[in-house]
């Protein structure tokens, strides 16, 4: 999906720094980042202080969490999906303190199988106040030519209108969540999947 995207944003998209804490994942971003010739800073916490200095500004946060625990496979549902929503408290906590013009949170279509589970997903969204949201249900396999064929949700945030209650949209056809003309891109991708279940961290 990072490829998608970087094809979304302009020419000089740049993704100025990373929270990864999925070995897995984080080899392959870095060969992903290597064959556009860039170098992102790591971090180990996507709601590090550090990171709300200007210096690391940017466009556009891209955050994706662990997804397990909403997936229509996970038998032991709702099993995890309380310390996902800590995960997701977390990160967007510091994402507020950055303040970037667009957010992006995708997670598996799994994370609407309860209405009440994603009225909690979508207020912790609407903490980042001054943003307008909008949300999406798609195949990355139909809509994006990505080789996964999971539905997927997406929730786009921008800044700069008082924020609004998400609107569905069955269809990437029936709307326009695309970013474009942007300078610069975070991926921020939470570090607790790296971290044993028993971990405190998001207990």
């Amino acid at each position: 999906m990072g490829v998608v995207l970087t094809q979304m944003l302009a020419t000089g998209a740049v993704y100025k720094w990373s929270a990864e804490g999925c070995p897995i994942a984080r080899r392959a971003h870095r060969a992903f980042w290597k064959s556009l010739g860039q170098e992102p800073t790591e971090w180990t916490l996507a709601e590090d202080d550090d990171l709300a200095d200007p210096q690391h500004r940017v466009d556009v946060e891209l955050v994706t969490l662990r997804c397990a625990p909403f997936s229509p496979k996970n038998r032991k549902f709702p099993t995890g999906c309380e310390a996902a929503l800590r995960e997701l408290c977390a990160v967007i906590k510091g994402v507020r303190k950055r303040s970037p013009c667009v957010i992006i949170y995708e997670n598996t279509a799994g994370l609407w199988r309860k209405a009440s589970l994603r009225r909690r997903v979508e207020m912790v969204l609407r903490k980042c106040r001054g943003y307008r949201w909008e949300a999406i249900k798609v195949s990355p396999h139909i809509h994006a030519g990505v080789p996964v064929r999971r539905m997927r949700v997406f929730y786009v945030g921008i800044k700069g209108a008082s924020a609004h209650m998400c609107r569905a949209v069955s269809s990437a056809h029936t709307a326009s969540v695309c970013v474009r003309a942007q300078v610069e891109c975070a991926v921020t991708v939470s570090v607790a999947r790296a971290l044993p279940e028993t971990d405190d961290r998001y207990r």
